[in-house]
This record gives C-alpha cells, structure tokens and sequence, in this order.
C-alpha cells in the first residue's frame, strides 16, 4: 500500500466500506499483516519502545515486528482469534506511536517518582485509572490528580508547538 498524505499518520487506516464508520479492510492479507503499511523506521521505533510495556504486550510486539511472525501464527500460538490479536497489536502500535507517549519518554526523568508511576501505568501500560490505582496502591484521588497534571502539561506543550511553527508564506 502506498503512503498517505499526511505523512505523521502512524498508522495507515483501510478504506471505509460501511455506513457505521469503522474502517474495514479491503484485501483480507493486508489486514492481517500490520508490518505493509509500516516503513521499517517506524517499526524499530515500535520495537523499541516495546521495552516499556508489561511482557505479555512486549513478546508481542517484538515477535511480530523484530522476528516477523504473522498475526496468524502468533494466534495460533496463542489459541486466540486473529482479528482479535490483529486488533490488539493495532492498539498497541498506536499507544507506541502516539505524541502522548513520546511526550511521557521525554519528561519522565523530570517528574516526582509517583508522577513517574502514574504515567508509566495509565499512558505506557494503558491501563484506566481504576485499574492504575489498583495496580499502583495508590488512592484514586491521587491517580486522577497526577494524570490531570500529564494531560494540563501535556495539552500545553501541544499548544506551544502550534505557536512556535512558522506560518507557511503563500505568494
């Protein structure tokens, strides 16, 4: 498949066939095999960025990406649907990929240790802030108030990199 036209886009979405507005695949091998719409920079980066998530998510995502196994053998392998692990990668690369994890790779040295769990938790394990509490022993209250913080610094960032951006001159 060909490159989209918004080349920051990580990843290429499939042509809409219905009216509920989910995107569904066109050729059935091509939704099975994320790695043809990926160019192999954005795919190590995905490897790389596996390093942060639980072990279960991690295998997957380097046996699929690294080693190239395909959705159908890894769902073999696991005894599960290939849709549902095609979905599940799907997700998974785009948490990988999104400006709110390279937002949290690039200040979490400079946060508070909860702060830093918090973020480790809700947007590189993508866990809801429920389960973040549960997981992290830490009030809900406490939780809500660090990933408030992540979303205010976050959204800030956002909006003075659309200001810093030099206009484009139309002649």
């Amino acid at each position: 498949m060909g490159e989209t036209a918004k080349e920051d886009c990580p990843v290429q979405h499939l042509t809409r066939t219905d009216s509920t507005g989910m995107w569904r695949p066109t050729d059935p091998e091509q939704a099975l095999d994320l790695r043809k719409r990926f160019r192999r920079d954005r795919a190590d980066c995905v490897v790389a960025r596996a390093g942060f998530l639980p072990p279960a998510e991690r295998l997957l995502v380097e046996s699929y990406f690294r080693e190239g196994r395909t959705i159908k053998i890894l769902a073999e392998a696991s005894k599960t649907d290939p849709r549902v692990l095609s979905r599940r990668l799907r997700r998974l690369t785009e948490r990988l990929l999104s400006d709110r994890f390279s937002f949290v790779l690039r200040n979490f040295e400079t946060w508070s240790p909860s702060r830093r769990r918090v973020a480790t938790a809700m947007v590189m394990q993508g866990l809801s802030m429920r389960a973040a509490s549960i997981h992290l022993r830490m009030s809900l209250y406490s939780v809500r108030r660090h990933a408030e913080a992540i979303n205010a610094l976050y959204e800030s960032e956002k909006r003075a990199s659309a200001t810093r951006r030099p206009e484009r001159r139309t002649a």
